[in-house]
């Protein structure tokens, strides 16, 4: 027996829309959330029910020059010269895959050779990186950790330099240097210039994790921070977070982009799509040649959609206001004296923790996050740092607001009081955080 339609969407809304977090309420601030902008959802319907084969030119040109458009506008903002390329892909993971093997093949590292080839990172860099370089083939590539300085958080240049020299010396292949602008842990931004400087003396290529942080580059409260981004030689940047689209849409850059073309190039004819390509266009690439996938979604739109309708003011000043808030949520908990805080946010990730519980501080931070999960109107997350537990706050989603800021740090307090006053009776009277 066939459901009705409002069956239908009573089973969506019980066991899908109301079942774990809500992505795009207010009150989550747990991971890298997505903000389900509506025009770009409805731009998504749109090209769901149309379908077009946005892989190559010949079979939709206009959905082709949409996403070309779209891509053009991400690599001017991050300031690149003319020259590059890129691809919209599901997101940060498959934009690393694309970028890393991209790396690959223009230093023309051979599979001999991955047991020597070095890549530089952080302790907190994304571990999509790591899942990207045994996707590629270079699983035996050696990973060095490289120092971060000890209150920002922020790779280390200087021992950065030190760890490719010595590995030179040692007859290794420096091949990769993994910068971050916008760390998932901290929203920590890496001294880009200074690492440009030195991937560019040692002949490294440099990546750049942006796709939390990437778009707060638009505004100028943050702007400053990404200076040298445009020197790298590629970027990944997901509009699907700072942007504040639904999920489903990630980018990579390359700084010269017929090294992306190049590295997804075809290595022989494929005679079925012999028509597809008779009439190709230099200035208008199709996808497919800047991309492993050749059946894919049509995701420009999703991007394309809510920039013509709002332009970019509006996404300037949310994202301002986002820096904004996690200033204010970071200096309301300096205030109160009670909690260890991690480094003054540079975008929009707070880490704290109550750092006066009488007893076990580690077990008490545990047990407020798990209380506030529960209450289920706020929704937060964890890190550590060097070893240390805390909770972690990121306010990305543009519903959230001053009065959610507020209610979360009311929340903190109200827990931050039942346990105390749970501490100070007598064992058979104690209560769990409520």
């Amino acid at each position: 027996m066939s459901l009705v339609t409002e069956d239908l969407l009573q089973l969506f809304e019980e066991n899908i829309e109301r079942c774990g977090l809500v992505n795009s309420h207010g009150g989550h601030m747990a991971y890298v959330n997505s903000g389900g902008v509506f025009p770009s959802a409805l731009g998504d319907y749109l090209a769901a029910v149309v379908s077009p084969y946005s892989a190559v030119f010949h079979a939709s040109p206009g959905s082709v020059c949409l996403e070309n458009m779209v891509i053009n506008w991400i690599g001017r903002t991050f300031g690149f010269p003319e020259g590059f390329a890129g691809n919209l892909t599901s997101g940060g993971s498959a934009s690393t895959i694309l970028a890393l093997a991209t790396a690959r093949d223009s230093k023309n590292v051979k599979a001999v050779d991955f047991s020597r080839c070095v890549v530089y990172m952080t302790q907190i860099a994304h571990y999509c990186v790591e899942k990207a370089l045994n996707t590629i083939g270079m699983r035996e590539a050696v990973r060095r950790t490289v120092p971060t300085d000890t209150s920002t958080y922020k790779m280390n240049a200087e021992e950065l330099k030190i760890m490719i020299e010595k590995d030179k010396n040692n007859g290794l292949i420096p091949f990769l240097v993994y910068a971050t602008a916008g760390t998932t842990d901290l929203g920590s931004i890496d001294p880009l210039n200074e690492i440009a400087s030195i991937a560019r003396q040692h002949s490294l290529w440099m990546h750049v994790d942006a796709c939390y942080g990437g778009f707060f580059i638009m505004s100028n409260e943050a702007k400053p921070r990404f200076r040298g981004i445009e020197r790298c030689d590629s970027l990944a940047v997901d509009p699907h977070k700072s942007l504040f689209i639904p999920y489903g849409c990630g980018c990579v850059i390359v700084r010269q982009g017929s090294k992306l073309k190049y590295s997804n190039a075809l290595n022989r004819p494929a005679f079925y799509l012999e028509d597809f390509f008779k009439d190709e266009r230099e200035d208008e690439p199709s996808p497919c040649h800047l991309s492993f996938e050749l059946s894919r979604h049509f995701r420009g739109v999703r991007v394309w959609m809510p920039l013509k309708l709002f332009g970019l003011a509006p996404f300037r000043d949310a994202l301002t206001e986002k820096i904004l808030l996690a200033r204010y949520f970071h200096e309301q908990l300096a205030e109160r004296g009670d909690f260890q805080l991690g480094p003054y946010p540079e975008l929009s990730v707070v880490v704290f923790r109550y750092a006066k519980a009488p007893n076990d501080t580690e077990k008490f931070n545990e047990q407020l996050l798990d209380s506030l999960m529960k209450d289920g109107r706020v929704a937060l997350a964890s890190t550590r740092l060097r070893g240390v537990y805390h909770l972690r706050v990121c306010i990305l989603c543009f519903r959230t607001h001053l009065k959610e800021v507020d209610f979360l740090l009311e929340m903190v307090d109200k827990n931050v009081e039942t346990y105390l006053k749970s501490v100070s009776k007598k064992p058979w009277e104690s209560q769990q955080l409520s």
